[in-house]
């Protein structure tokens, strides 16, 4: 998996006309999946599982306050705040979808224990990365 955002993301016409209703959705079925994993369950959370669903949640917070009407009208702190998101949604899916166990080293924890994301979050983050277009590996 390539370790930088697709170039393609800079060629992204941010204005175009898209369901960020969908997207919204489509992270709040990422954020309720993992917060249903086995391993982000009190009383001890494992923490990378943990920074995960934080992260995510922090994601979908960041597109909650984006004014989608200046987004329209070109507004640059609106287009910065989206290539965030968009940004965030490619780094959740690479780490989620890692297969090479780099996902303990980017993470908090010690590596003995790793987590088993299974194949519905999978799919969950990779739909929020396919959800602008991108190549994805």
């Amino acid at each position: 998996m390539d370790l930088e955002p697709s170039a393609d993301m800079d060629k992204l016409d941010l204005q175009a006309e898209r369901n960020y209703d969908e997207l919204g959705l489509k992270m709040d079925e990422l954020i309720d999946a993992l917060a249903s994993h086995p391993e982000v369950q009190p009383p001890t959370p494992h923490p990378t599982a943990f920074f995960l669903l934080s992260f995510i949640r922090a994601t979908r917070e960041h597109l909650r306050n984006i004014d989608f009407q200046k987004l329209a009208e070109g507004g640059s702190k609106e287009s910065q705040a989206l290539r965030d998101v968009i940004g965030r949604n490619w780094f959740a899916n690479m780490i989620l979808n890692d297969q090479s166990g780099a996902l303990s080293l980017v993470t908090p924890g010690d590596g003995s224990h790793s987590i088993q994301i299974g194949p519905d979050i999978k799919a969950k983050a990779k739909a929020l990365h396919d959800f602008w277009g991108l190549k994805s590996d």
